[in-house]
């Protein structure tokens, strides 16, 4: 009568001593986008003023910052407004934000560095664009990241061979994407992140 567990007992140990091991890393690879736009936005505002409320109207803030964009070889009609936003903000006080976008850094960094009485940057960064034909070079490269931590895990198990088992792609190819912009990072970087599950023989 306890012939039948014992076998049921003997299978299922040996369907998973049949089980593959597997392992799951992270391949990345990185893109740099040769043509990268960037964008950023700054408020307008008494919030950022250490003046009185009533010292400068929200007016009297544009015309100084107009005339700061000048120098620099701006003004305030490259730029959009962008009320909307500012009042999501929440601040008490009035104010606005402006926006600016440029295919050009040397024209993107003379915006950043405008200052101007009420003047606060909010946001900047870059838009990128990862290319069909760009990521197919960008995946082999991702794959071999992966593989190369693959094998370092694998010759702790012992083993020599790994066999791809699945590859999870999420990037967005011919999508533009927002991207920040680091001071000790090449301009329009972008990671290239796959995830690939191996069996080690």
């Amino acid at each position: 009568m306890k012939i039948i567990p014992i076998i049921s007992l003997f299978l299922a140990c040996c369907l998973h001593a049949q089980e593959p091991l597997t392992i799951k890393v992270l391949g990345r690879a990185m893109h740099i986008d040769s043509t990268p736009d960037f964008y950023g936005s700054v408020t307008v505002s008494g919030t950022y003023s250490s003046y009185p409320e009533d010292a400068m109207t929200l007016d009297q803030m544009k015309g100084k910052y107009n005339n700061a964009l000048q120098k620099n070889n701006l003004s305030l009609d490259m730029l959009t407004e962008n009320q909307t936003a500012y009042i999501i903000l929440g601040h008490e006080k009035e104010g606005t934000i402006y926006e600016y976008r440029s295919s050009s850094f040397e024209e993107f960094s003379r915006f950043l560095n405008t200052k101007s009485r009420g003047v606060q940057r909010l946001t900047y960064g870059a838009t990128v664009v990862i290319e069909e034909n760009e990521a197919q070079n960008l995946m082999q490269d991702a794959l071999q990241n992966a593989r190369s931590k693959a094998m370092v895990i694998a010759k702790i198990q012992g083993k020599n061979h790994l066999e791809i088992v699945q590859v999870t792609d999420n990037n967005q190819i011919n999508i533009p994407q927002q991207v920040s912009v680091y001071y000790d990072q090449p301009l329009g970087a972008i990671r290239y992140d796959i995830e690939v599950i191996f069996t080690l023989k």
